[in-house]
């Protein structure tokens, strides 16, 4: 992992979008689960859509919190969280911002319980699990706050566990685009390419013990 990882991180950079709300993405893993991927520097969490055509935060939850209750911001190569609501982390009120570290439990509204995981310190990526019964109307497992690449993989070192998996995959962007690199074998809608290849939402990426789907939301492509 620590070689394929290297080799992306030094051929890879980091498109930014110049819309009003980052492009969002769900990843969908074969025996694994689906994952909300956002991939803008600050990504707010908040309460479900309302009917009066106001903007929802970028990961509504059915929960009973403000419409947009707090935001995960990238500064560098870590995360902060800014409270516009009731919010704690590890235990302390958040009364403006406060740092996030790897592990670190956070508190939303009183109920909403979350996970902060940012596995390794190779890439600014992080990773929001659900330790409550709170979930975004499009149902999820976690939610990826994605910079320059997600690991894919066996292991808590990645920023999405795939049990079971024998190899491990790194899918990043580079160009505006999408790309997945594996070690072994890699197909794209059943086209074969050897370790690396750009794919677009909606196409399959497949190996020897993986298979998986990007697809747009917001109806992006």
């Amino acid at each position: 992992m620590t070689a394929i990882l290297q080799s992306t991180i030094m051929t890879g950079d980091s498109p930014h979008s110049t819309g009003d709300r980052e492009p969002r993405f769900v990843l969908w893993i074969d025996g694994v689960g689906g994952y909300l991927v956002c991939t803008g520097r600050r990504v707010s969490f908040g309460g479900p859509a309302a009917n009066d055509g106001a903007e929802t935060a970028d990961v509504p939850l059915l929960a009973g919190l403000s419409r947009r209750h707090a935001s995960f911001v990238r500064t560098g190569e870590g995360w902060l969280i800014e409270a516009h609501g009731q919010a704690k982390v590890e235990g302390r009120p958040v009364h403006e911002r406060t740092n996030l570290n790897d592990g670190y439990a956070i508190e939303l509204g009183g109920s909403v319980r979350l996970r902060f995981r940012q596995p390794t310190v190779l890439s600014p990526t992080a990773a929001i699990e659900f330790e409550s019964s709170h979930r975004p109307d499009r149902t999820v497992d976690a939610v990826i706050l994605m910079d320059d690449l997600c690991l894919l993989g066996p292991g808590r070192e990645n920023h999405i566990e795939c049990p079971g998996w024998d190899r491990s995959a790194v899918v990043y962007r580079r160009g505006g685009g999408f790309f997945c690199r594996s070690e072994g074998e890699l197909f794209i809608d059943g086209r074969q390419f050897s370790r690396e290849a750009a794919f677009e939402p909606g196409q399959v990426v497949s190996g020897l013990d993986f298979r998986f789907r990007l697809e747009g939301v917001d109806g992006r492509r």
